[in-house]
């Protein structure tokens, strides 16, 4: 994965991502941060990845980490923010898991990834990474998540359903 960094360079903030922050609050942890290339837009910051090379370029609060088994205590995040990283994972279900040990009892769980019902159609001009593990259809993605709410961010594109987007409340898992 360290080569991946030296061979691939951020990506811009697109209209999804923006779309992700503007969800955010108090806290954020940067689940698979890499080089930190949202933390000026997330405010109180916190990078995790996997990759030293990666966090090398990360500016503030970063760890490397595994964020199947992340190094925080329970229940001290505000929003775990994970941008294109469940399908680079070895086990989205224990991730997940872990996401919801770190945030607080109201905290909210963002995610992104490329759906590959749509990807599907694209492949040429968009293939698959190598460090792709899984696809996700919205009934995967809705599987492994539990209780989630699909967002839409871009309302009357033909391709909005190229990211999959979903957010899900702490607060409604209670119980």
């Amino acid at each position: 994965m360290d080569d991946f960094w030296r061979t691939h360079p951020p990506k811009p903030v697109d209209e999804r991502v923006r779309a992700m922050v503007k969800l955010c609050r108090g806290r954020v942890l940067d689940a698979g941060c890499g080089k930190g290339q949202y933390a000026p837009l997330l405010g109180d910051w916190i990078g995790v990845d996997y990759s030293i090379e990666g966090l090398k370029a990360a500016k503030g609060d970063r760890v490397q980490a595994d964020v199947e088994h992340l190094p925080l205590r329970d229940h001290c995040i505000d929003t775990y923010f994970g941008s294109e990283l469940l399908e680079h994972v070895a086990d989205d279900v224990k991730a997940i898991e872990e996401a919801k040990r770190v945030l607080r009892p109201d905290g909210l769980l963002i995610v992104s990834t490329p759906n590959s019902v749509v990807r599907k159609e694209y492949w040429s001009q968009w293939p698959p990474s190598e460090s792709d593990r899984r696809d996700y259809t919205p009934e995967l993605l809705k599987r492994v998540l539990g209780n989630a709410v699909f967002y839409n961010y871009k309302r009357g594109d033909p391709l909005e359903e190229v990211w999959l987007m979903a957010t899900v409340e702490m607060s409604e898992n209670v119980g």
